[in-house]
């Protein structure tokens, strides 16, 4: 199984029993291969509607709560993800943002975004990169090196949104 690596509050939970595995590429295999024990699961998979590991599960049950929500806004993995995405626009785009714009919603929401949308993200890279403040930001996502710390931060922002909209989410 995969056991990706926790963070020190996630680790409070498991009482310090969730083991740790030196190999990354096992830290983003797909849920269905991570380590569950019926008293130990992965903190993620609790507000993602895990089924019971103790008793059969013919269907999984489907909600859509808030922590759910929460969970892709501030957990370390859906950030160092957006930051993954962030790096992947550089690369194939340079430094145009415009074009960072157009792939991400070619990637993400495999459309292209309207007018207004392309307007609203240019303005947001542009108005968080005057806000992002160099403390918060001690590290750049790796990929993202060439790119000055605000632009760098205030795309992958723009990514982590993107990851966070209903069409991304949800199948229709």
């Amino acid at each position: 199984p995969a056991m990706p690596p926790l963070s020190e509050e996630e680790l409070v939970g498991t009482y310090g029993r969730w083991p740790i595995v030196a190999v990354p590429a096992d830290h983003y295999r797909r849920g269905i291969y991570i380590l569950t024990q019926r008293n130990l699961t992965f903190p993620m998979f609790e507000a993602f509607d895990n089924p019971q590991s103790a008793v059969s599960c013919p269907r999984r049950d489907v909600t859509t709560v808030t922590p759910q929500a929460l969970w892709f806004l501030n957990n370390r993995i859906a950030f160092e993800q957006a930051g993954a995405f962030a790096a992947r626009l550089v690369s194939r785009n340079g430094e145009n943002q415009g074009s960072w714009v157009d792939d991400a919603w070619r990637l993400a929401l495999n459309r292209s975004p309207s007018d207004q949308e392309k307007q609203e993200a240019l303005e947001l890279l542009s108005t968080r990169a005057h806000q992002i403040k160099k403390e918060k930001w001690t590290e750049l996502p790796p990929g993202l090196e060439e790119l000055p710390l605000p632009q760098a931060a205030a795309l992958t922002e723009l990514c982590l949104a993107l990851f966070n909209l209903n069409e991304f989410l949800y199948i229709d």
